[in-house]
């Protein structure tokens, strides 16, 4: 996450609220990617393609979110490894198209 010394605390604020709140969707974007990844991957690749920096019990606690709720399989056991489940990329652009909602909502009437 980027920022610069020059944005307001609000902006700040948002900013890593979105990360925290969307990684989900990072994490599903990697899998569809990938297919199927360790923890040890998707940390790695959270901050090198997105520039997330998240720790090992963070990360954990997620994924085991996402898998109590249908939306990652398990694929393997040693090491454990993970992809997104169909119901979790249905999940995955549904959550897409309401980001896009919102943002076009934010958008229109402003000419941008």
């Amino acid at each position: 996450m980027i920022m610069t010394e020059n944005e307001s605390r609000a902006l700040k604020r948002l900013k890593r609220k979105l990360i925290n709140e969307v990684t989900w969707i990072h994490i599903s974007h990697l899998l569809l990617k990938h297919k199927s990844l360790t923890l040890s991957e998707i940390k790695s690749l959270l901050k090198k393609e997105y520039n997330i920096k998240i720790n090992s019990v963070s990360l954990y606690t997620m994924i085991y979110r996402l898998l109590d709720d249908g939306l990652l399989e398990k694929t393997s056991d040693t090491p454990p490894k993970f992809k997104l489940s169909e119901y979790g990329r249905i999940q995955y652009k549904k959550g897409l198209v309401f980001i896009e909602e919102q943002l076009y909502l934010l958008k229109k009437d402003l000419g941008i």
